[in-house]
């Protein structure tokens, strides 16, 4: 005879007051993705040619698959210290740099602590904040975006540069200064640092409450692998080793990147076909009367104005998908990403029938 059926255990209060963070992603043949901020370039071609190599040759031979992977990822941390110029001891690799910023609010946040992300910023920084029991301030960055200083009595700030979903670059003397008057850790998220140019990478070295995060998911074409990076002080990677799951970059991960991360031509070029494209791209959707902001990334923010909702849901019924934004100053915004010139060229084209129809 059943016994009686239990109830379900009671969940921490914090997790069930969140919601799940489900990204629609669309894969049908016809549909255009501007929403994902993604490479239309995929990764560079010595990358490629390992691909096509066997997982037994990548990771070392049939015996490798019975060990873990190297849980410091030590020849992966070596090859992007010499390419960052930086000390590959206050490198921590992860499983994308979702699990970096994961680790770093885990680190260093005490429930109710609070956390000041400016808005408008990446959804993740408040999700992973709130999951550590923080209280989230996201003042506004205004219009155009500047960062405002911290929240009163917080112990973490964090802004990405160049900024998702701005656009926008932030002057490397704006942020220092926050670094050096804050008391906390100051997190920069730079997933889009290379299609800029700068970065605050080296100036981990001298300023201990300072992180940089990075990833392989942009520009180099690497999402699938989810694989990212932090760099830091020495003493701050030995608190997020003590954090993070020890083997879950797997070897095949660590080994493209490692190949990616020296080909700092193919990031070059990607660079630099990012840079006409995105031109082209703001030109053209200017011409289609809307206005379009300032971007150093692989993405553009559009004011829609009053037709926001009915163009995204027009872009939707023909297979475009782009990113609404909702923050304040930003309301009537969407995030459409540069991708490769036939894709934006065929985007274009329906969005210009949208427009016709609205």
């Amino acid at each position: 005879m059943a016994g009686k059926r239990q109830a379900t255990p009671p969940v921490r209060r914090v997790v069930s007051e969140l919601e799940e963070q489900s990204y629609f992603y669309p894969r049908g043949e016809g549909e255009l993705k501007f929403n994902d901020n993604t490479s239309p370039y995929g990764p560079s071609p010595s990358v490629r040619s390992l691909m096509g190599r066997s997982v037994v040759d990548i990771i070392g031979g049939f015996g490798e698959s019975t060990f873990y992977p190297d849980q410091s990822a030590a020849a992966l941390r070596k090859d992007i210290a010499a390419a960052e110029g930086v000390d590959a001891e206050g490198i921590v690799v992860g499983c994308g740099a979702d699990e970096l910023l994961d680790i770093l609010f885990r680190v260093f946040i005490e429930a109710g602590d609070t956390v000041t992300a400016p808005a408008p910023a990446y959804f993740m920084f408040e999700h992973f904040a709130r999951l550590s029991s923080a209280t989230v301030a996201k003042p506004p960055m205004g219009r155009p975006p500047s960062l405002p200083p911290p929240e009163p009595g917080s112990t973490v700030y964090i802004i990405s540069n160049p900024n998702n979903p701005t656009g926008a670059i932030f002057a490397e003397k704006e942020m220092l200064d926050i670094v050096d008057s804050f008391p906390g850790l100051v997190i920069v998220d730079e997933a889009y640092a290379e299609y800029s140019g700068r970065t605050l990478a080296r100036e981990t070295a001298t300023r201990p409450n300072l992180v940089v995060v990075r990833t392989f998911s942009k520009i180099h074409g690497l999402p699938n692998f989810r694989i990212g990076y932090s760099i830091s002080s020495v003493e701050i990677a030995l608190e997020m080793r003590k954090v993070k799951n020890p083997f879950n970059v797997t070897t095949v991960s660590q080994k493209l990147a490692s190949v990616a991360v020296k080909d700092r031509e193919f990031v070059e070029h990607v660079r630099a076909e990012n840079e006409v494209e995105r031109g082209r791209l703001r030109r053209s959707l200017e011409s289609m009367g809307l206005a379009v902001f300032d971007s150093s990334a692989n993405f553009l923010l559009v004011d829609a104005g009053s037709r926001r909702d009915a163009l995204v849901a027009g872009l939707a019924g023909k297979g475009v998908y782009v990113k609404e934004v909702t923050e304040p100053f930003y309301e009537k915004c969407i995030r459409i990403t540069v991708r490769s010139r036939d894709e934006n060229s065929e985007m274009l084209s329906r969005l210009g029938d949208v427009l016709a129809a609205l």
